[in-house]
């Protein structure tokens, strides 16, 4: 489906696990790998999406980056570094409050906003 997906490896652990189920596990965890999902620990996975170390994560349509907000607040100086990094839509959590000044900015810049996050 060429869609990018991270998984976290924490319940994979293979080293207390008894033989044959260490190889079956060996060889899921081999799969995954070589299908191009990004396994890392469950702790790391915001870490990764926030810092954008996952190419264009969290997703993307054609050319558009997409964002996944969930963040409180939305502000303009948030704003304006999401545009910087060349994201055209962001997916805000319904939770979320976006300022005036940074919602007037975005739309601005063609950013297309959407509550709720997939």
């Amino acid at each position: 489906m060429n869609k990018k997906v991270i998984a976290a490896s924490d319940s994979l652990e293979v080293k207390h696990v008894s033989s044959p189920y260490r190889v079956l596990l060996e060889e899921i965890v081999d799969r995954l790998t070589k299908l191009g999902v990004k396994l890392c620990k469950a702790c790391e996975i915001i870490s990764l999406i926030r810092n954008n170390n996952l190419g264009s994560y969290p997703g993307e349509e054609g050319d558009r980056k997409i964002l996944s907000f969930r963040e409180k607040l939305l502000t303009n100086e948030i704003a304006m570094k999401i545009v910087s990094q060349g994201y055209s839509k962001i997916l805000v959590d319904p939770s979320s409050l976006i300022t005036p000044l940074a919602y007037d900015f975005l739309k601005d810049k063609k950013v297309e906003i959407v509550r709720g996050i997939d």
